[in-house]
């Protein structure tokens, strides 16, 4: 299995009783997009059929949001909330996801969380299409990680739109907004031997 980050923005969210965020967005899309593997750029297709299957759009609902992409296992252990729904609306998927953490609450509502970015592991298979070098196929879905604006892959169609002036924000680094979150930073070598541990 391979492992893959993609990222969109923020389309809305909406303040709920308790400082949780209910947040709408698109979460990922079919098309073929530009990877970096090793010194090379790669495309890989992310083909329509795979992205929208039902057994990897179940792996998405219900998944952990976390804020940055943790280790590979430590989704749960850093979470901030849930995917709450999915649905398939070509080429997209859209859904609502909501924070119940009330530190990353507030920093979608200041718009230093701008980006949502979904980590999951797939199968490459080598693609005969000039259009592109692999494709991605058995998209199982691990988390979708809130990020700083900036860090999205796919293009500004996919994101967390904050206000309708689309106003810029100074946003610090991951490990400093982690910190800054008060959530445990992901080269913490405590975190690190807990996910080992498991």
């Amino acid at each position: 299995m391979n492992i893959r980050n993609t990222s969109y923005r923020i389309d809305a969210f909406e303040v709920l009783p308790g400082g949780r965020v209910k947040i709408k967005c698109y979460l990922t899309k079919a098309g073929v997009f530009e990877y970096r593997a090793a010194n090379a750029k790669v495309k890989e297709l992310r083909p329509k059929e795979e992205v929208f299957h039902q057994d990897s759009l179940s792996t998405l609902e219900g998944a952990f949001v976390t804020v940055d992409h943790p280790p590979e296992g430590a989704a749960k252990d850093v979470a901030v909330g849930r995917v709450l729904s999915v649905e398939a609306v070509p080429p997209y998927v859209k859904g609502v996801l909501q924070v119940e953490d009330a530190r990353a609450a507030k920093m979608i509502e200041n718009g230093h969380l701008k980006e949502l970015s979904c980590g999951y592991q797939m199968v490459l298979e080598r693609s005969d299409s000039e259009g592109a070098d692999f494709i991605q196929t058995q998209i199982r879905y691990d988390h979708a990680a809130l990020l700083p604006e900036g860090r999205g892959r796919l293009g500004s169609d996919v994101c967390l739109r904050l206000d309708s002036k689309g106003n810029q924000v100074w946003y610090p680094a991951p490990s400093r907004l982690r910190r800054k979150l008060g959530l445990p930073d992901l080269d913490d070598r405590s975190l690190r031997a807990r996910i080992l541990a498991k």
